[in-house]
């Protein structure tokens, strides 16, 4: 039988990392680096909060990677995105509706 992980801490069980208050300070963030990402998933991982340019630079990095995989394809916007539709015919023709 497959165990249940612990539920995630609560806010304010969550560590501040070092960094956090220097970023409100007004601090420049630094460069993205791949040690400097290396340290940061660490952190996340800790369940330590990252300041918002941290964040920033994780999510500019992951799109960096995600758009050079080969399975990406550029379209066009605007585009509708849909899930699975679980064979529903009527799903179906109100995409088909949408446009």
């Amino acid at each position: 039988m497959a165990t249940r992980s612990a539920e995630p801490p609560g806010l304010d069980q969550l560590q501040i990392g070092d960094e956090f208050a220097g970023a409100q300070d007004g601090l420049q963030p630094v460069a993205a680096g791949e040690d400097v990402l290396d340290e940061q998933i660490s952190l996340l991982i800790e369940r330590t909060l990252l300041p918002e340019s941290k964040v920033k630079q994780l999510c500019s990095k992951a799109r960096e990677i995600l758009a050079n995989e080969s399975n990406v394809v550029r379209v066009k916007a605007p585009v509708t995105v849909c899930g699975d539709i679980h064979g529903q015919f009527s799903d179906l023709m109100e995409l088909f509706d949408m446009g």
